[in-house]
């Protein structure tokens, strides 16, 4: 299925430089590699887990309460009408949320309440339970080969990094790589833009709807009543008809992640499958509540059955619900510190394996588009540079595309990992099950002449290190000594060699 490339290791050796702590010419103390890249530890993925489940536990306890008198008055589904349109991103429905906690938003004409209803719950975080989820280390800058390249003709560029994350394109990874402080920033990426998502001690993190008499289509927008919401996502172009499904389409309870794109992994996973991870402990104490994607997909099954979701509750296409959970939509490839960091807590804390160490390095593998044209010559550099530091014990491993591995070794191999290079493609989402501090290197592909960064922007939100080459021919021209120099770097900087 995969190449494994390995050497013994003396623990001796390494736990000798380990102890050793290089200091740069300036004075600044760094990480050695035992604390860049601790091995992965079941135990404080569980406390972690804890502590999201505890900003949750209020959350959950209110959506049982508007379950239960949702279910005791409606009995019946209605249609929702042709439809007037409201934006998520800028809807007046959060200046009440956030006022009146939950707050239900009805139509103009008093006739048609009882045809919809939505009740909007904002997810709040105490400042210091989100401190104890992320600590220092998980905020830092990024790199590149060319960073003034990477800003000017890359979407999500033009120092759009330092908007979302506070965090710029550093061209020494020894600079970008620096731990620093905590920031609520971060956690304003999908939440409406025109209200104050924090105050003294907490910070708005996700939110959901719950709506009565609702409809759902395949690119995740919304009908109840007379309106029609439509949701933070890819494409936010949406036509005007009314959202009608079939009568054989029409459930009690469901519960959605369907958005554009979603059949594509990257987005199922990274910008679909987020939004059910804050949300999983409801979802499992209720067996009875459908969950609606916008295809069926595999891969997405075995995502759902590992988080404890049978295949039997998935439903696709346009449906309408008695009773619909609508959580955060994803912006199209700025995903959700929150969401996303409990989807990797939950997926790593599910590890079939423990591995006693850390130290491979993952190359992907593409075969038919964006993919490196010298794979097999980056992959023997990769084999001599793990050969010549024999006593480190580094091993390279090679995810393929042709067969892809099953879950359980995606995730053991992703847990096995210090280091995931790639072309820029829909196997660099599988990060999101490898641990915080991993340093991904991915090789920029333009399309239309622009490099696309939502890998950093995911490499932020999990506290990855991020790198991205830049070379002449796109991604397909990458070759092993743009790869070499960034991977040098990094054994220069947490092992002193």
């Amino acid at each position: 299925m995969y190449v494994i490339e390995t050497n013994s290791i003396s623990k001796k050796k390494l736990s000798a430089r380990n102890e050793h702590r290089k200091t740069t010419k300036s004075g600044v103390k760094l990480m050695n590699f035992s604390e860049a890249f601790p091995i992965r530890s079941e135990a404080d993925i569980r406390i972690n887990l804890s502590r999201g489940k505890e900003i949750m536990m209020p959350v959950i306890k209110e959506l049982e309460i508007i379950q239960w008198k949702l279910l005791s008055q409606n009995k019946t589904w209605m249609q929702p009408k042709t439809p007037k349109t409201v934006l998520m991103s800028s809807s007046a429905i959060f200046t009440e949320a956030l006022q009146h906690h939950t707050v239900d938003v009805l139509h103009d004409d008093k006739k048609e309440t009882a045809q919809g209803k939505i009740r909007t719950i904002p997810i709040w975080a105490r400042l210091e339970t989100l401190k104890q989820m992320f600590p220092s280390r998980f905020f830092m800058d990024y790199t590149s080969n060319d960073c003034e390249t990477l800003e000017q003709q890359s979407i999500y560029g033009n120092h759009q990094g330092k908007v979302m994350f506070n965090a710029s394109c550093v061209e020494t990874a020894e600079a970008a790589w620096r731990p620093k402080s905590f920031n609520s920033g971060h956690f304003k990426e999908g939440l409406p833009s025109n209200v104050t998502v924090h105050n003294s001690s907490h910070i708005m993190v996700n939110y959901i709807h719950v709506i009565q008499n609702g409809a759902v289509d395949t690119s995740g927008d919304v009908a109840f009543g007379k309106v029609k919401i439509i949701i933070s996502r890819c494409n936010m172009q949406s036509k005007k008809k009314a959202i009608k499904p079939r009568k054989d389409k029409i459930f009690t309870e469901v519960f959605t992640l369907a958005q554009f794109w979603g059949s594509g992994f990257y987005h199922a996973t990274v910008e679909d499958l987020t939004r059910i991870a804050p949300f999983l402990d409801f979802l499992r104490k209720n067996p009875q509540i459908k969950v609606h994607l916008c295809f069926a997909r595999t891969f997405m099954e075995a995502f759902l059955q590992h988080l404890g979701i049978s295949a039997s509750r998935i439903v696709v296409g346009t449906i309408g619900a008695r009773i619909l959970f609508v959580p955060a939509g994803t912006s199209c490839g700025r995903p959700a510190t929150f969401p996303t960091q409990m989807l990797s807590l939950e997926l790593r804390q599910n590890t079939p394996t423990e591995p006693g160490t850390r130290q491979s390095i993952v190359l992907i593998k593409r075969t038919i588009k964006r993919r490196f044209k010298y794979h097999n010559l980056i992959l023997r550099m990769l084999k001599s540079v793990a050969a010549e530091k024999k006593n480190l014990g580094l091993k390279v491993e090679v995810y393929p595309d042709d067969p892809v591995p099953s879950l359980t070794d995606t995730l053991a191999m992703m847990s096995r990992a210090f280091m995931v290079i790639a072309p820029h493609g829909a196997g660099e989402a599988n990060v999101i099950m490898s641990e915080p501090g991993t340093v991904m290197i991915e090789g920029l592909c333009k399309v239309r002449g622009r490099a696309n960064l939502c890998y950093r922007n995911l490499a932020q939100v999990l506290g990855h290190r991020y790198c991205g080459i830049l070379s002449p021919d796109s991604c397909y021209s990458a070759t092993p000594k743009t790869i070499e120099a960034p991977l040098r770097r990094t054994l220069k900087q947490f092992l002193n060699l």
